[in-house]
């Protein structure tokens, strides 16, 4: 029984029907395109990618220099972002982004 003032249950949003993998009953007549599921293949990949290395990581560095490089995630996700939706980032993210990078390339010089 869903709680006052909500018209169904929150595990009742996500429904799969008929081929359906969207929100609610407003996605009915879409259907998921190839992109989906290579998007859905590749995101796997990737983050099992990542545990991976993380895992293995620490075998060969030391543990500020793999902090540091799993802050290029900050730095890379406003592009990806940018390049994806066209949402451009302040200026204040692209001077951190540009200043953690700064830091990794001095850090790798020296």
């Amino acid at each position: 029984r869903p709680p006052p003032g909500v018209s169904r249950p929150p595990s009742s949003l996500f429904f799969v029907r008929g081929g359906d993998v969207f929100p609610g009953t407003e996605w009915t007549s879409m259907r998921p395109v190839w992109q989906f599921y290579a998007a859905a293949v590749t995101d796997g990949a990737g983050v099992g990618a990542i545990f991976v290395a993380v895992s293995v990581a620490p075998e060969f560095l030391t543990g500020s220099e793999i902090g540091l490089a799993m802050l290029i995630e900050l730095v890379l996700g406003p592009f990806w972002v940018y390049l994806a939706f066209g949402d451009r980032p302040p200026s204040w993210t692209l001077a951190g982004g540009a200043l953690l990078l700064l830091t990794l390339i001095i850090h790798e010089i020296i």
